[in-house]
C-alpha cells in the first residue's frame, strides 16, 4: 500500500468516526446556549449539506420552525430561503388554514410521515402546534426554533391582517367589518379569552387545553426542546442568535436580511388599520393573561442567550 493511499484511507475512517460521534450529540436536546458553546466548534458543522436528494445524510438534521402566526414568521422565511440556496440545505413549507393547527390523532400520523420524508438537512416552517417525537422513532435529530410576539400586538396585527390582508395576501373584506375595540366589548369570537401563543408549544394533546396545566407544559417545552425562541421586537438581535446557535443553517441571516428587508416589510405592509384603543388593550391583557406570562418567561430566556453570546 502506497503512503498517499493509507493516509487517505486514515483520513476517510477518521471522518466516519466523527459523524458518529457528532450525529449522536446532534440527537441531544438543545437548551439554552451555555458558555462552553462559545469555546467549542458547533456540532452541526460535521453535516454536510446537499441538495441531492438521492444521497442524503441520513444524520442530518431538520430545524422546525413551527411558526406562531403574525411574528414575523414570512420574513425568517424569505431568510431561511436564500439561506439554504446559498447553503445547500432544503427549505420545506405547509400551509395549514387558520384553526386547523391542532391535528386529529389521524392527521398527526400523516403529520410523522410527512416529516420523516423531508429531505434534510433542512428546515421545515408550518403554521402547526408543538408535536413530541420522543415516541416516534426519529432517526436523525429534530430542532425547533421559533419567534414570538408581545401578545396584544400580535393580536391587532392578526386581526387586521384576517379583515383587510396586506400587500402580499389579498382578503375578501366585509362590507362593513367589525370595529376591533367593539369586537373586544361585545366579546366576539375573534376577541374571545385564549392561550394562542402558548398552544404552539403546549401542543396538541388533551392537557394543553386544560387551563390548570397548558402554561407549566409549554414552558417545561421550550426549556427542553428548543435551540432559540426569539422576538420579533428584537427580530435582528433574534437572528444573531440564531446564527451563534444554529450557524450551519443562519451564519449571515443579519447580511441576508439588510438586503431583502425593504422588499419583504413592503409586502406585509397593511392595506388598513383598525387601532386598539387603551381601554381595549386593559381588556385584553386580562384575557392574555397567561400569554402574557409565557411572553416575559421567554423574554427573559432570550435576554439570558443574547447575554451568554455578547449580543447587544
Amino acid at each position: 500500500m502506497s503512503r498517499g493511499l493509507g493516509i487517505l484511507l486514515c483520513l476517510t475512517f477518521t471522518s466516519i468516526a466523527l459523524i458518529f460521534v457528532f450525529s449522536g450529540q446532534l440527537g441531544q436536546n438543545y437548551r439554552i446556549a451555555t458558555e462552553s458553546m462559545k469555546q467549542q466548534q458547533s456540532v452541526l458543522n460535521i453535516v454536510q449539506p446537499t441538495v441531492d436528494s438521492n444521497h442524503q445524510n441520513d444524520s442530518a438534521p431538520l430545524v422546525i420552525y413551527n411558526r406562531v402566526d403574525k411574528c414575523g414568521s414570512r420574513s425568517l422565511i424569505e431568510i431561511t430561503k436564500k439561506l439554504g440556496e446559498m447553503k445547500g440545505y432544503s427549505y420545506h413549507g405547509r400551509k395549514y388554514a387558520k384553526g386547523t393547527y391542532r391535528l386529529s390523532e389521524h392527521r398527526l400520523k400523516r403529520e410523522i410521515s410527512f416529516i420523516k420524508s423531508l429531505h434534510r438537512p433542512g428546515v421545515y416552517a408550518p403554521h402547526l402546534y408543538y408535536l413530541n417525537f420522543e415516541q416516534q422513532h426519529f432517526d436523525f435529530p429534530i430542532i425547533y426554533i421559533n419567534i414570538i410576539r408581545d401578545p396584544i400586538n400580535r393580536f391587532v396585527s392578526d386581526y387586521n391582517f384576517q379583515l383587510f390582508g396586506d400587500n402580499r395576501v389579498a382578503r375578501k373584506t366585509p362590507i362593513d367589518p367589525m370595529d376591533i375595540n367593539k369586537c373586544v366589548l361585545m366579546k366576539s369570537k375573534k376577541c374571545r379569552p385564549t392561550f394562542h401563543i402558548g398552544h404552539f408549544f403546549c401542543g396538541h394533546q388533551k392537557q394543553c387545553f386544560e387551563k390548570s396545566k397548558a402554561l407549566s407544559v409549554a414552558e417545561q417545552t421550550i426549556e427542553r426542546d428548543y435551540a432559540v425562541v426569539g422576538l420579533t421586537e428584537e427580530f435582528n438581535a433574534t437572528l444573531a442568535v440564531l446564527e451563534k446557535v444554529l450557524p450551519e443553517f443562519y451564519e449571515g441571516a443579519r447580511e441576508v436580511w439588510d438586503k431583502i428587508q425593504k422588499d419583504v416589510i413592503g409586502d406585509m405592509k397593511s392595506k388598513k388599520r383598525f387601532t386598539l384603543m387603551q381601554s381595549s388593550r386593559e381588556v385584553m391583557r386580562t384575557r392574555f393573561q397567561k400569554d402574557y406570562i409565557l411572553y416575559h418567561w421567554v423574554k427573559a430566556r432570550f435576554y439570558d442567550q443574547k447575554r451568554k453570546f455578547g449580543i447587544e
